[in-house]
């Protein structure tokens, strides 16, 4: 969804509508979005050495998708990988954040 409609809101020539995404990374976005917001001060090793809370690196992992998308990076689907995160954050807001118990 969002590769064919990022070059359309866009206006961008790098990226093309017609262009084909394959994979699944935009799910991958999605599913890794949802486990950030969900538990956002769990400690992540990144590279297996450095301890990060998960909020951090999923800013720096959503970050890394956005400069690529901004930069123009076609060899890349960093629209798809945006809007899986979006979609991620769209789908906590539905069903993941915490509900009180009564």
């Amino acid at each position: 969804c969002c590769q064919v409609a990022w070059p359309i809101i866009s206006g961008s020539a790098r990226y093309s509508p017609n262009q084909l995404g394959l994979g699944a990374s935009g799910a991958i976005n999605a599913v890794v979005a949802f486990s950030v917001l969900t538990f956002p001060g769990r400690m992540l090793l990144f590279y297996w050495v450095l301890p990060v809370s998960a909020a951090g690196l999923g800013v720096l992992f959503l970050g890394k998708d956005i400069a690529g998308l901004m930069l123009g990076d076609p060899s890349l689907g960093n629209p798809a990988h945006v809007g899986g995160a979006l979609f991620g954050g769209a789908l906590w807001m539905r069903w993941g954040r915490p509900r009180p118990f009564i």
